[in-house]
């Protein structure tokens, strides 16, 4: 799939819509573009045919998961410094 803005073609392999911003990302998940305010009418999303693809919407994150995140992140900077007081790290 091929992220077109105005005349420039890039290759990716997803891409998210947000609001007028959109990400793409690559074959390893690594975002390779980051637009703000995009003007949908001179950038799109086309396939190996060239026809036009739907951006996909990003799906907001739930509480829940926000607060899962946090709880991982605590636990691992516990650890880390537990190690470190025994000299591991």
């Amino acid at each position: 799939m091929y992220l077109i803005m105005d005349k420039e073609k890039v290759k990716v392999a997803s891409a998210f819509v947000s609001g007028e911003d959109v990400s793409a990302y690559d074959e390893d998940g690594n975002r390779i573009l980051s637009l703000e305010g995009v003007n949908f009418e001179n950038v799109y999303l086309e396939d190996d045919d060239g026809q036009r693809v739907e951006f996909l919407k990003t799906a907001p994150v739930s509480q829940n998961e926000i607060e899962e995140m946090r709880n991982l992140i605590k636990t691992l900077n516990d650890k880390v410094l537990q190690l470190e007081k025994e000299g591991r790290a």
